[in-house]
């Protein structure tokens, strides 16, 4: 296995902490929860991988009046 090219380090934006995501199975869109702060996170970017915070559209409505 090399992990050099299936593996990539990631940060999470909220806490900082480092950690590794597997490269070759992260799609755009895909969840991930931060095991430090317990943030949900998206990949917003492939390459290199880019993650950021991951909203949830009915929260964003809700904070809204829109009919």
């Amino acid at each position: 296995v090399n992990w050099s090219k299936e593996m990539t380090r990631v940060f999470c934006p909220s806490c900082g902490n480092e950690f590794n995501l597997d490269a070759k199975r992260s799609k755009f869109g895909d969840f991930i929860f931060c095991r430090e702060c317990d943030s949900r996170l998206e990949v917003v970017w492939l390459d290199p991988i880019e993650l950021d915070f991951a909203f949830d559209e009915e929260v964003l409505y809700e904070d809204f009046d829109i009919p």
